[in-house]
């Protein structure tokens, strides 16, 4: 079973409240229908970090408090970027509560220019399956549905 709650297309990305949650996970996937070398991929904001893939293949990460830039090259005619991006708690003081949405905010940026046409896909943490599998369900959405981490996280174990 899937365990995306929310889902939207967009022009650019959105905060996961905008697609309907506010905790867990949210992967952005877009795709450039061209070949480049040398392309350098920003974010303008992230709350809180972003792991980047290009074709499948992790490139970096992109953390709240640093600009972090990361360099890829497009070889194929279609090239897809996923960003997975992780809630990693709430402010819970301040002004700063009212304002601080999780996930992309802002655009993202190939050699300083915005690029468009995003799906964003919600995998909330506080939502498992009532089941007897949700632990492999949920172990399945983090090595094969979404296919973003990075399969050294240690808190994955293979499945059987």
């Amino acid at each position: 079973p899937s365990l995306v709650t929310a889902s939207a297309k967009s022009i650019k990305p959105l905060p996961m409240e905008k697609v309907g949650e506010g905790y867990g996970y949210i992967v952005y996937s877009t795709k450039i229908n061209f070949k480049q070398k040398g392309l350098v991929l920003s974010i303008e904001e992230v709350h809180d970090k972003a792991s980047v893939y290009v074709n499948g293949k992790f490139i970096g990460i992109i953390n709240r408090d640093e600009k972090e830039k990361l360099r890829f090259d497009a070889t194929e005619e279609v090239t897809y970027i996923d960003i997975l991006v992780e809630n990693l708690g709430r402010i819970n003081f301040g002004k700063a509560m009212e304002t601080d949405a999780k996930g992309i905010i802002g655009n993202v940026c190939l050699n300083d220019k915005p690029i468009h046409g995003f799906t964003c896909s919600c995998y909330p943490l506080n939502k498992l399956p009532q089941s007897s599998d949700a632990y492999r369900t949920f172990q399945a959405l983090l090595q094969v549905q979404v296919r973003l981490l990075p399969l050294q996280c240690p808190f994955l174990c293979p499945l059987p």
